[in-house]
C-alpha cells in the first residue's frame, strides 16, 4: 500500500490536476497507453474487437479521489503519518473532489459517450471528503500540545 501510495503521487508529480486513471507499469503516462486494435486477432470467445492500451487513460473519473483517499486513510490507521508533501496532495485532492462532484464524468464503467452522472462518482468524491476529514482529525490529534 505505501509504494503504491507513492507511486501515484509521483506519477501526479504532486498535482491533484495531473491526476490520471491509469498509468504504465513505469509510471508512463498518456502517450504511452493509447489505444488501437488488432484486427486480425479473435478476442475471447470471438468477441470483438481486440483493443490494445486504453483511451480511459484520458477520461475523468472522479472515483478516483474516493480511492486516494480511502488508501490514505488506511495507510494511517496503520500508524503512519502524512508528510508536509503528502498532506498537502492529500488536501488538494480532498478540495478537489469538493470541486467536482456535481459534474459529469465517465464513470468506472468508462462510457465511450458524453460524460454522464454516476452515483459511484458521487459516492466516491463523498468518501474522498470523509476520509480526509477523519484524517485531519486524526492528525490534529496526534499533534495536539498537551494542555498547560
Amino acid at each position: 500500500a505505501d509504494a503504491f501510495r507513492r507511486f501515484m503521487e509521483r506519477c501526479a508529480a504532486g498535482s491533484v490536476d495531473d491526476i490520471q486513471i491509469l498509468y504504465g507499469l513505469g509510471g508512463e503516462r498518456r502517450r504511452w497507453l493509447n489505444e488501437w486494435e488488432i484486427e486480425w486477432l479473435e478476442g475471447y470467445r470471438g468477441s470483438r474487437p481486440v483493443r490494445v492500451g486504453n483511451d480511459a487513460a484520458a477520461q475523468a473519473q472522479h472515483d478516483t479521489y474516493g480511492y486516494l483517499l480511502d488508501l490514505a486513510w488506511r495507510w494511517a490507521r496503520r500508524g503512519n503519518v502524512p508528510d508536509d508533501d503528502y498532506w498537502a496532495f492529500l488536501v488538494a485532492a480532498v478540495n478537489r473532489a469538493a470541486r467536482i462532484w456535481r459534474e459529469p464524468d465517465h464513470g468506472i464503467w468508462e462510457v465511450r459517450s458524453e460524460p454522464r452522472h454516476f452515483v459511484h462518482s458521487k459516492a466516491a468524491c463523498w468518501e474522498a471528503l470523509d476520509h480526509g476529514a477523519r484524517l485531519a482529525e486524526r492528525s490534529m490529534s496526534i499533534f495536539a500540545m498537551p494542555a498547560w
